[in-house]
């Protein structure tokens, strides 16, 4: 059976006015498997627009993507 593992890629970007202007874009890349289940179990909310979360919800996915990256 070849199983092969799903990604999740995240972006956002940050900035004023035109792209011509300042702008800071950054991207992770983490595996579906690993990122679902401990999404369900650590109950973080869904993420799609990190401007609507509130600041406890992107300090709490701060923290996971912080200790997922760490974890390899």
């Amino acid at each position: 059976m070849d199983k092969r593992a799903g990604y999740i890629v995240g972006i956002d970007e940050a900035g004023r006015g035109p792209l011509a202007g300042p702008v800071a874009v950054c991207a992770f890349l983490i595996r579906d498997d690993s990122f679902l289940d401990n999404q369900k179990e650590k109950k973080l909310p869904k993420l799609k627009d990190s401007k609507k979360l509130s600041k406890k919800q992107r300090e709490e996915w701060f923290e996971y993507l912080k200790v997922a990256k760490a974890s390899g």
